[in-house]
């Protein structure tokens, strides 16, 4: 890839990385892998990381900001970046700064996102030209909250998670509060179990949307109890 011609400038800052909201989460199943299934309509909300990134041309990359217990070996940010050398081989590399916002363990897809953010920016910096199908595959490799983020949109999702089908959602303020409290993914689906809910039926998406706010207004998250058994009120 010496000489790869019409690439951009070096340097591509301010990349938002934005949260999520889960209107409803249900689990209805796991997967011979071990993987949840679940059914879940994603709504991405304006509060973001930051991302910064300069190209290399010695295939380095190098996460240039100290975040506090993650080291950059396991950055999801750094894993992404590999993950697209990996899969296109490129002989590129980057430096990239987070300016970290969003809290972690709080599921609302801090680390995904910035994952997400990644992929669609290296792309983009390295020349690479992947449709998103592409880097939605490997989004997903890495997390199964990640493709909605390259996805772009606001989401129901079905599968692990990759399955996507656009809404359309209202306006919405939301109070988000931050509890000081961890609680990692891997560990919420280890313990949840199916509480037996009725899949909701693509039936075309004007009754797909009626149904996901009926769900959401009625039936709530399998999260709630889980979350509330790890982080009881003082």
């Amino acid at each position: 890839m010496t000489g790869t011609p019409n690439l951009p400038p070096p340097e591509l800052r301010d990349c938002p990385a934005p949260a999520k909201l889960n209107l409803f989460l249900h689990v209805t199943g796991r997967r011979p892998d071990g993987y949840h299934t679940l059914q879940t309509v994603f709504q991405l909300v304006d509060w973001c990381d930051t991302l910064h990134f300069r190209r290399r041309d010695d295939g380095i990359v190098a996460r240039t900001t100290d975040i506090p217990g993650v080291p950059p070996e396991t950055d999801l940010v750094v894993r992404a970046a590999r993950a697209l050398q990996q899969a296109t081989g490129t002989r590129f590399g980057a430096d990239i700064a987070i300016d970290k916002i969003l809290p972690m363990g709080g599921g609302i897809g801090g680390g995904s996102s910035d994952a997400a953010t990644t992929l669609l920016a290296l792309n983009h910096l390295w020349g690479l030209g992947l449709p998103r199908t592409e880097l939605l595959k490997i989004g997903l490799a890495l997390g199964a909250d990640v493709p909605v983020f390259v996805f772009g949109e606001n989401a129901f999702a079905q599968g692990v998670g990759e399955e996507l089908t656009p809404v359309d959602l209202p306006d919405s303020w939301f109070v988000i509060v931050h509890p000081k409290q961890h609680v990692p993914t891997a560990e919420f689906f280890g313990r949840v179990l199916d509480k037996g809910h009725p899949t909701l039926h693509n039936c075309g998406l004007r009754c797909l949307h009626k149904q996901i706010r009926l769900r959401s207004q009625r039936l709530g998250s399998d999260s709630n109890g889980e979350v509330r058994r790890s982080c009881p009120s003082p």
